[in-house]
């Protein structure tokens, strides 16, 4: 994915994966979200 979108980072939720942080965190995960975009 990197190589189609150059300015993507990786960030690692601690102890979770995708679908269990945007189920346990969807707030958190918004804002996350908005910033990617």
């Amino acid at each position: 994915m990197k190589g189609y979108l150059p300015k993507i980072s990786t960030e690692v939720f601690e102890s979770m994966g995708h679908g269990q942080f945007l189920h346990e965190h969807p707030k958190e995960y918004a804002y996350k979200l908005k910033i990617f975009l």
